[in-house]
């Protein structure tokens, strides 16, 4: 799921995704508990932690794909037009590769 447009049909149709086993504890504010509940009410086939789940997998998949693009000096690979590829010197490059490992890591548990 790429955006919350997705997650809102995933739960229209209720799909089930494969989880790992490793769990989060963390307190939510009074008004997005408030909502929580109300997804809860609003989606009553869904438990609270799917939701919550669907909604941390949907938003981290979109700063993912939002993650900002910087510009460096050094052409890495040039266009089909025949223009320049800059090497990305943000914080991208050292995130993809990252989450990379860790994916890896995780799959062998």
């Amino acid at each position: 799921m790429n955006s919350i447009y997705e997650l809102i049909d995933k739960w229209e149709r209720s799909g089930k995704v494969a989880i790992t086993t490793e769990s989060s504890h963390f307190k939510l504010s009074f008004e997005h508990s408030s909502v929580l509940k109300t997804l809860c009410n609003t989606y009553p086939s869904l438990t609270k932690e799917q939701i919550l789940r669907d909604l941390l997998h949907t938003s981290l998949n979109e700063l993912v794909a939002k993650m900002p693009y910087v510009q460096g000096t050094k052409i890495i690979a040039f266009d089909e037009d025949g223009d320049p590829i800059y090497e990305d010197v943000g914080k991208t490059p050292i995130f993809l590769s990252l989450a990379d490992k860790h994916h890896k890591r995780i799959m062998r548990l």
